[in-house]
């Protein structure tokens, strides 16, 4: 699980501190953290404590493309709970899944996201 902030710098960070002064670009997300340092595209500059953490809750459906369903379920880490349509309040909760580095850039850069057009 990642997290993406807002901030731009000119230059490499040397440390994660700044970070704790930006702004999230949106709720954490899963990733393959393996494939996105294999590829050498990104690089880890540190880490910061998660204190306090509260894991973030999902949706999930079985649809795959952009459009309307009636089988969303709420994730919160542990528990996985039937909610049939999904409420204006919960949607923009993050899908649940796991994001390709080419995804995640694309979403980083042109803000396009699937889950934005899935209700």
């Amino acid at each position: 699980m990642v997290q993406v902030f807002s901030l731009l710098t000119p230059q490499p960070l040397e440390n994660a501190d700044p970070l704790r002064e930006s702004d999230a670009m949106f709720s954490p997300v899963f990733v393959a953290l393996r494939a996105i340092a294999q590829s050498g595209r990104w690089s880890r500059i540190g880490s910061l404590p998660l204190q306090p953490f509260s894991f973030p809750r999902f949706r999930l459906t079985m649809g795959t493309k952009p459009g309307v369903y009636h089988d969303w379920r709420i994730w919160d880490g542990t528990n996985t709970v039937w909610i049939g349509d999904l409420p204006e309040n919960l949607r923009k909760l993050q899908l649940k899944g796991i994001s390709g580095y080419e995804t995640l850039e694309e979403r980083i850069v042109a803000g396009t996201y699937r889950g934005d057009r899935m209700f």
